[in-house]
């Protein structure tokens, strides 16, 4: 009988102990993080897997919306080409003396005064000292490209020129990133190549001083471009009061620059008389539609735009948008100047774009180490902040 409940007593005990230690082993506050938390790291993980690619689809529609902004800037853009070299010859028809430097302090003064309220609105000195020195390398860019037109460049092949932007800009996003590749110099080859056929096919002749002049645009331009992406990504807030400067930096030169020509050409009676005859030149036959076309949808209405893009886009994928720009600029020219492409201007317009479609194409593939990293390291996050 004692040995029947001392036996009794002894599983009693052990059912006891059995269940202490199932509750201690199981009890969430001792559960290990390498073993008992298994499952739910891989839950964590596949969480943040989740909502990476949740924020990926959302970013893609998002950059795709911006790269069509940017497809219509560069059609405007491509466009003003033409527009300008049609209001530079009607006032050259009206036996205005300069006129692509009147045409162009024509075009950004009307381009600026809409955006005159925001000139002072930049949130720090060094957001407005990027932006002049943005609106400076723009200013000197268009200053040759118009002076360009009047020493025989037409319009799709100034466009074709102002093209090889792309290739500085890769260069010097190459040289930021520290990482050269071959794609780029191949770019670069191809591009050279098309403006060697655009000039030279048909002998050293056909390259004029406009052309040369022309050269200095690309350079001014993917400069301006490279600066232009660092600056709105670190002042995001200040794409309308950079805008606004750039342009204030446009007609400041170009504003300079006509009355200048002005006073040394005729004295201070002159300066004078040309100043106070600057309202009439808008009297000029065909003037007034090249005109308001190159200042607003040229500049103020594309340029607003073009920061916003910026600030969403890398400055390599804008600046190969934009170098479209020939295209559109050869239909507007042969619908509304006459301007005939011949064959060798077709090839040479080829291979400038192969050359800017090879340097987008061919690139060397991203790590993917960063990524993955980046997913272990909100689910290693997430289940530290669950564990003791």
């Amino acid at each position: 009988m004692q040995h029947g409940r001392a036996f009794t007593c002894w599983i009693l005990r052990v059912a006891s102990w059995s269940r202490a230690i199932l509750a201690w082993t199981c009890s969430p506050e001792r559960a290990r993080p390498g073993r008992c938390s298994v499952s739910s790291q891989k839950a964590l993980r596949r969480q943040a897997r989740v909502a990476k690619s949740e924020e990926d689809a959302e970013d893609i529609s998002g950059i795709n919306f911006w790269k069509g902004i940017t497809l219509f800037n560069a059609v405007c853009w491509g466009s003003s080409f033409i527009s300008t070299k049609a209001g530079i010859d009607a006032l050259s028809s009206a036996g205005v003396e300069d006129a692509p430097v009147v045409f162009g302090a024509l075009r950004f003064v009307l381009a600026a005064l809409p955006l005159l309220p925001w000139l002072l609105k930049s949130s720090s000195a060094e957001s407005a000292r990027t932006s002049a020195l943005v609106g400076s390398f723009g200013a000197v860019a268009y200053a040759a490209i118009f002076v360009s037109f009047s020493y025989g460049t037409t319009g799709a092949k100034a466009a074709f020129i102002t093209a090889l932007q792309t290739t500085v800009v890769a260069s010097l996003s190459s040289i930021a990133a520290k990482r050269l590749n071959l794609g780029t110099f191949c770019s670069a080859a191809l591009a050279v190549a098309g403006v060697g056929v655009l000039e030279f096919s048909s002998g050293p002749v056909e390259a004029t001083v406009g052309d040369l002049m022309c050269m200095a645009a690309p350079i001014l331009i993917g400069l301006s471009w490279h600066v232009l992406g660092d600056c709105m990504k670190k002042f995001p807030k200040d794409s309308t009061p950079t805008v606004a400067i750039q342009l204030i930096c446009f007609a400041a030169l170009f504003a300079v620059w006509s009355l200048g020509e002005l006073l040394l050409r005729h004295g201070p009676t002159g300066l004078v008389q040309g100043v106070a005859h600057f309202p009439e030149l808008l009297q000029t036959p065909g003037l007034l539609p090249a005109l308001l076309f190159s200042a607003f949808f040229g500049n103020t209405v594309t340029m607003l735009l073009c920061n916003e893009a910026m600030k969403r886009l890398k400055a390599s994928d804008v600046s190969l948008i934009v170098a479209s720009e020939p295209l559109w600029a050869a239909l507007a020219g042969a619908a509304f100047l006459g301007e005939i492409f011949t064959a060798s201007d077709v090839a040479g317009g080829v291979l400038v774009l192969a050359g800017i479609l090879c340097n987008e194409l061919w690139k060397a593939p991203e790590p993917k180490t960063a990524a993955k990293s980046e997913v272990k390291l909100v689910a290693l996050n997430a289940a530290t902040a669950t564990s003791p």
